[in-house]
């Protein structure tokens, strides 16, 4: 009778996950597997069974695939698990390249503690079906196969796995273990060739572990451990989705589309629905390809971000602190352009809006750089811990013998938001906020010292840099750090450090570098130059074309400023303009201009090969 429920249960499951082939093929796989062990497997056998109503089941299966077509979609959702699973998930494509959980386990993207427990659990399971084969139905072994194939091609399937591992894996592990322990003469009672007390020694270690991985998991430990942005609690984590930006975009209302990040699409679109849509979400296999291509571009290039956002009339963007590092660019890009403006602010996310036209009224603009904010975001995530704790479903004596372990999040991701618009002081009083709950991690100690340096205080930076290194003795970058900044150097070993950065792609770093050896000869036209150059590359075209001013003030004759502008037009694209900069460069310079020549005939020869 239980089989008839099948059909209900499919039909709900198929809207609600693609994923609801999964069910099918278990129905599909069970079937197929009673029927090879009715003729595998002699009477008696402890793993033969019948099909009980061979054409019911049959019929339970035909009834299930029908009903999985009860959706808003019809017969047209079925085309939505292969697009998923052989699109999406088994595919080398842009979105098993970007996307961890559509990564194989082991295929090297941040390694989890999750993952270890898989390969553990498979190992398991792979052991009791080779030792254990004959208590185990064909059925339960063609499920474990099947699942497992599909958790190794996609960390997100781990879960169906370990579903169907502890049903369809209990009867061959319980025959293997028994089968080990006749031979190891520890079988106790039933065996009479070992200590009674054995098979629950066994019992009873697998309870003491499951309390003490449970304690973890209560305590938060594990999630500190892990390093992911999770931890245990009920109710939104503080500092993981953007309430105050969605209530602000829903009181403001302000003109145009809202670009949003995809991690918080989902939280956006249940938040805004009905009156406003959502530019991505974590739904890739009903999103096209471009699309994901093109969110992934913006992030990093904020030419393709102004093209994006004028294609689709984009007004207004909200950016979760989640995704600063990497949409660092496009940070930078809203913060110091003209065209935007910061109009909200808190622990979770930011809200930029396009600079209004005169005599609009607009939310007023922030100022990133005032320290006070960071003050105020910390008592923002204070605020937030107490409402979390106050929603703590562990009871409070077990509290008293069990603390919630701190794991600043909200604090981390706001200070690396600080950091890259240029907040050093709300920056540093974040991370410290972040080392008080968590002293001894080496990476925020490192980021610090980023702030700090960044700030003028070389001496601090290093004494962070030093504790990162005692904390983490392999951590290569603070290593690295410390020693670029164990002495001051000179002008010119500051533009040669800035070229070796910038040539691995580090341009923070090695404009760093640069603006301090502009500092010390600001009469430099040809420096100010590579400066530019290093600004039009890091995405900040505005402060290029600043650079570029000054330096053809101090000597309005320059030839290097000229090429400079020309090499930037001519990677914008810009063609015409980048032949107009590089003639003038000839036609003004004294004593001609051999850089300003050979740019144009590389710019020349790339216009004969694209035609």
């Amino acid at each position: 009778r239980l089989l008839l429920a099948l059909p209900v249960l499919l039909a709900v499951w198929a809207n609600c996950h693609a994923l609801y082939v999964v069910g099918l093929a278990v129905i599909v796989l069970t079937f197929a597997g009673d029927f090879i062990d009715a003729r595998r497997l002699p009477e008696g056998s402890p793993g033969r069974r019948l099909p009980a109503g061979p054409w019911l089941l049959a019929g339970v299966a035909v009834a299930s695939i029908a009903a999985t077509a009860l959706t808003p979609y019809g017969r047209a959702g079925w085309a939505l698990p292969y697009h998923l699973l052989f699109q999406r998930i088994a595919a080398e494509n842009v979105y098993a390249h970007h996307i961890a959980e559509f990564q194989s386990p082991f295929g090297g993207y941040h390694p989890t503690a999750s993952i270890g427990a898989f390969a553990l659990l498979a190992v398991i399971v792979i052991g009791g079906a080779i030792f254990g084969t004959r208590a185990a139905g064909a059925g339960e072994l063609l499920i474990l196969g099947a699942l497992l194939s599909v958790a190794l091609l996609a960390r997100r399937n781990i879960p169906l796995f370990a579903l169907a591992a502890v049903p369809c894996a209990a009867p061959a592990l319980e025959a293997a273990l028994r089968r080990s322990m006749r031979r190891m003469a520890i079988s106790g009672r039933e065996g009479g060739c070992g200590p009674a007390w054995a098979a629950p020694a066994v019992c009873a270690a697998v309870g003491v572990a499951a309390l003490v991985l449970l304690a973890d998991v209560w305590s938060n430990r594990f999630f500190e451990r892990d390093g992911t942005q999770r931890y245990f609690g009920r109710g939104p984590a503080p500092g993981f989705y953007p309430e105050g930006a969605a209530d602000f975009i829903r009181r403001e209302n302000p003109p145009g589309e809202v670009m949003n990040m995809m991690s918080v699409g989902g939280y956006l679109a249940w938040r805004w629905y009905p009156p406003r849509r959502v530019f991505i979400d974590g739904r890739l296999e009903v999103h096209d390809e471009s699309l994901f291509k093109a969110y992934l571009r913006l992030q990093r290039d904020p030419v393709v971000f102004e093209q994006v956002a004028r294609k689709y009339g984009v007004d207004t963007v909200v950016l979760s602190h989640r995704q600063n590092p990497e949409s660092s660019a496009l940070l930078k890009h809203l913060a110091e352009s003209g065209d935007w403006r910061p109009v909200f602010l808190d622990l979770s996310a930011c809200v930029f809006m396009r600079a209004p036209a005169a005599g609009v009224d607009a939310p007023r603009a922030l100022d990133l750089r005032d320290p006070d904010l960071g003050v105020r975001i910390l008592q923002q995530v204070r605020d937030a811990g107490d409402a979390a704790g106050a929603l703590d479903p562990a009871p409070a004596l077990l509290r008293r013998f069990l603390p919630r372990r701190a794991v600043p999040v909200a604090e981390v991701n706001a200070a690396l938001f600080f950091g890259t618009v240029g907040g050093d002081q709300a920056a540093e009083t974040l991370f410290r906020a972040a080392l008080a709950q968590t002293p001894h991690n080496p990476i925020i100690h490192y980021d610090l010292g980023i702030v700090l340096d960044h700030s003028g205080q070389p001496a601090a930076a290093r004494s962070e840099f030093d504790i990162a290194l005692s904390e983490d003795a392999s951590f290569g970058a603070a290593r690295e750090a410390l020693a670029l900044r164990s002495w001051p150097l000179s002008s010119t070993s500051l533009q040669t450090r800035g070229r070796l950065l910038a040539g691995r792609g580090r341009f923070d770093e090695a404009i760093d570098d640069y603006r301090r050896a502009v500092d010390e000869m600001p009469w430099d036209s040809r420096l100010r130059a590579d400066l530019a150059l290093l600004y039009h590359r890091a995405g900040l075209p505005e402060r290029a074309e600043a650079e570029l001013s000054q330096a053809l003030a101090i000597d309005p004759r320059a030839c290097a400023p000229r090429v400079a502008l020309g090499r930037m037009r001519a990677a914008d694209g810009r063609t015409g303009e980048a032949e107009r900069a590089l003639h003038e460069a000839i036609d003004r310079a004294e004593g001609g201009c051999p850089e300003a020549e050979q740019a144009l005939r590389d710019l020349q020869e790339r216009k004969g090969v694209a035609r």
